[in-house]
């Protein structure tokens, strides 16, 4: 910018410019710097807005996830109670389940006292939890 204002000045010096044709460059060149500053600031305004949105939609997502592990523990833990032979399933969930994920799978197993469950989607966030049976009626989770 003190370059082209440098160079203003030289032909409004050398005569070859006028003073009203040097004040109208001078005017648009600090008016395009005036654009140049707003729209960084939108940009950034923006940038802020999209992350924001993008962590919303992932804590969204882990809640979701919390949700669907406490369900499959507490059905692989009636199951267990059930029928003590029983050593897991799995269950694969429709569209719309999870917010954008086409499908998700939930995988229980029971390995002795263990109830184990993870969840599977194809969206980048997964999870996993284990309860461990410790009576008949207790149960402690190592989440």
């Amino acid at each position: 910018m003190k370059a082209s204002l440098v160079a203003i000045a030289e032909l409004h010096s050398a005569g070859k410019v006028g003073r009203g044709a040097c004040r109208r460059g001078v005017a648009a060149v600090m008016a395009m710097v005036v654009l140049l500053a707003i729209s960084a600031m939108i940009a950034l305004q923006v940038e802020r807005v999209r992350k924001q949105w993008d962590q919303d939609r992932v804590l969204q997502m882990r809640g979701q996830l919390e949700v669907l592990l406490d369900a499959a523990l507490q059905d692989g833990i009636q199951q267990v109670r059930k029928d003590s032979s029983w050593t897991g399933g799995r269950w694969v969930l429709s569209a719309g389940v999870l917010q954008r994920c086409d499908t998700v799978s939930v995988e229980i197993s029971v390995s002795g006292a263990d109830v184990a469950v993870q969840v599977r989607s194809p969206a980048e966030l997964s999870a996993a939890a284990v309860c461990r049976l410790t009576g008949k009626r207790s149960v402690k989770n190592e989440n």
